[in-house]
């Protein structure tokens, strides 16, 4: 957003982040356009318009600085070649865009080799039919091919459309590819003892060393070098000393920036004079220091960030994916919960306990203690046919009072021995299915709490983070007063109103440092939950409060 003043009524103009990203590609497309390959051919150029194929008005910008750029740098006997695929692409723009939505890169890209290889041969046919062109007409194609894929996915990580809010490995790659072809049409570029290439080397080197680490580094001071060799600019060993001097500068990393661009600086030094480099050269000198500052006011993050600065529609689509991704989660969660709630009422429902024995337990104690001690007895059928109800009464004063009397009987001792011990077996299966029914009681119990704590872990996954950037704001200045520098301060407010702080930076052994000065930035007592070499982790405190409960009636 750009303010421009007029009296004293300030308006703004807003610049949309995929329009700036589309003028950037297009300067883009001037200097790729002047990238040569053995100072004769450039396939860099026709890969790099192959995903703006058939995409309608904003390959017009593309089309025409990267002709430009060809005429920069070319004679007419080459630039006819390159100006004519250019020319046959913006044909195909104009008359396919509406049909051509949903090409994939592979088919854009072999679109664009096939047109240069066409080119090619033409051009070395109207050349007394030259094998040597026509070898290296396919040979170029093959090249743009794989190059066309490449420029695919880097001009998407640049656009924001690759999906995610993150640049991926592949990603950074294409990227550091296409700023080599950037860095190589700007080789020949100079503004007094300024080296535009040298100062993009070095610079694009120490970014990348800074934001991906020791191979990050390597990786893309190798490649500077090799397209600065095969460019023609530097001497093979140029690779070789970006490269050790992006190994070494992204090692130094986890201790700070700073170390990391001095270590840089003075590798990519050492190097230079070992390999017989002129290191008190003011272009090399002004190239080393130029860019060791410039590295060190880039942002970190902004490279693996690049689609979410480019395109804040696809990060909001990848919000848009998270949020249903916890609703989901809190859907699936809740219906745990629910069938863990409907068990514990299922065992709740059989838990119930039987005080005492009941009239039909005294019927089954009876008829059981007959089975025992009658089944022999001659008089069986006269006391339990015939005389039956006067039988069970008498059994049953038993039950109340066994020194009762039994009229009649002939073994009265052995009846009432069996009574007894029938009795006492059912007074301990009451005791046993009450202890099954305690212990339904308690998995019943246990079952509503897991419930419970299932839907409580639903609400918070689906409660908003709440981040506070005003309390982000009070800690790094209480901290920047006591000379401490961090990474970064995140604030967070759970659900309860509570404040989680996490701190990154180097932290080593001041935890307790920490803990005083964010009570004191935040006005409320913090304590440490987790505490890393470059990471600490703070929560508010909070009152503890108990609860008990009965699961069981007491015993007597």
């Amino acid at each position: 957003m750009g303010a421009v003043r007029s009296g004293r009524l300030p308006y703004y103009i807003n610049i949309p982040k995929n329009l700036a990203a589309d003028a950037v590609l297009s300067v883009f497309a001037f200097f790729v356009g002047r990238a040569t390959v053995f100072g004769t051919i450039n396939p860099v150029i026709i890969a790099y318009i192959a995903p703006f194929l058939m995409r309608g008005k904003v390959s017009v910008a593309v089309y025409a600085l990267a002709s430009f750029g060809i005429i920069t740098k070319f004679n007419y006997f080459y630039s006819v070649k390159y100006l004519s695929c250019i020319a046959v692409s913006f044909l195909l723009n104009v008359s396919f865009t509406k049909h051509a939505k949903n090409i994939k890169p592979f088919v854009r890209s072999a679109v664009t080799a096939l047109i240069l290889l066409m080119s090619g041969i033409l051009f070395a046919v109207f050349n007394n039919a030259s094998v040597y062109l026509t070898v290296m007409a396919v040979l170029e194609s093959l090249l743009a091919f794989a190059f066309g894929i490449i420029m695919s996915f880097a001009v998407s990580a640049i656009k924001g459309e690759t999906g995610h809010a993150v640049i991926s490995n592949e990603e950074l790659v294409s990227v550091a590819v296409l700023i080599a072809a950037i860095v190589t049409g700007c080789a020949d570029i100079y503004i007094g003892v300024f080296s535009l290439r040298l100062f993009s080397c070095f610079f694009i080197t120490a970014v990348l060393a800074a934001e991906g680490g020791a191979t990050a580094g390597a990786a893309t001071g190798a490649l500077l070098g090799a397209f600065m060799r095969i460019g023609g600019f530097e001497p093979a060993e140029f690779s070789i000393v970006l490269s050790l001097a992006g190994l070494v500068g992204g090692s130094m990393i986890k201790i700070n920036k700073i170390a990391a661009l001095a270590s840089f600086c003075v590798s990519l030094t050492l190097c230079s004079f070992y390999f017989n480099y002129n290191v008190l050269n003011p272009e090399f000198i002004t190239a080393v220091l130029s860019a060791a500052v410039a590295a060190f006011f880039v942002r970190r993050g902004i490279i693996t960030t690049l689609p979410k600065q480019t395109n804040p529609v696809s990060s909001r689509a990848m919000e848009n994916y998270s949020e249903r991704v916890r609703e989901v989660v809190h859907e699936r969660l809740l219906s745990r919960a629910g069938a863990f709630d409907v068990l514990a009422k299922t065992f709740n429902k059989l838990s119930e306990k039987r005080p005492a024995l009941t009239g039909s337990d005294a019927a089954g104690i009876v008829d059981d203690a007959a089975a025992r001690a009658c089944a022999d007895c001659p008089k069986q059928k006269i006391c339990w046919v015939e005389n039956l109800y006067s039988t069970y009464r008498a059994a049953y004063l038993i039950l109340e009072n066994p020194d009762g009397d039994l009229a009649g009987c002939v073994k009265p001792d052995y009846f009432k021995a069996a009574l007894a011990r029938c009795f006492e077996m059912y007074k301990t299966n009451l005791s046993w299915l009450n202890k099954i029914a305690e212990s339904r009681q308690l998995v019943g119990e246990q079952l509503s709490g897991v419930s419970g704590t299932l839907m409580e872990l639903a609400d918070e996954l689906r409660a908003e983070l709440v981040f506070d950037e005003e309390k982000e704001n009070r800690i790094l200045m209480e901290l920047k007063t006591e000379n401490i520098e961090v990474d970064g301060v995140i604030v967070l407010e759970n659900i309860n109103g509570l404040c989680e702080v996490t701190i990154k930076g180097n932290i080593f052994s001041r935890e307790n440092r920490f803990v005083s000065l964010v009570s004191r930035a935040l006005g409320r007592k913090m304590r440490i939950t987790d505490a890393y070499p470059e990471r600490i982790e703070l929560a508010e405190q909070q009152r503890y409060f108990i609860s008990s409960g009965v699961a069981c009636e007491a015993k007597d």
